[in-house]
């Protein structure tokens, strides 16, 4: 009655569901479409006020360099930590999978 047949790939196995075939990012999130420099950029202006933003990269990679007067007197982990609260959600959702931060308050070099 039944023949010893393989089963063909993507078919639908015991369970009744199809395969998964979402595209996933970091910790399984769905990965969303690449975001554009500029939108990080604006993302991290509007977030800190007035900041000096330069990003390079695409996809969903990037080097991010941020100048801002609001970093003065905070640690370089708190700098980054503002940052990263500007562009988490992407990160979370899987639009930024990589990000090098590097910052610096107003008044330094």
């Amino acid at each position: 009655m039944f023949r010893d047949t393989p089963v063909q790939q993507g078919a639908i196995r015991s369970g009744g569901r199809a395969p998964d075939t979402t595209r996933r990012g970091n910790l399984g999130a769905v990965m969303n479409a690449p975001v554009e420099q500029e939108t990080l950029a604006n993302r991290i202006r509007d977030h800190l006020g007035e900041a000096e933003v330069e990003v390079t990269g695409e996809g969903n990679r990037f080097d991010v360099r941020v100048k801002s007067s609001a970093f003065e007197g905070l640690s370089r982990v708190r700098q980054q930590q503002l940052v990263y609260e500007a562009i988490g959600d992407l990160i979370r959702d899987g639009s930024v999978h990589a990000v090098t931060i590097r910052t610096v308050a107003a008044g330094d070099r």
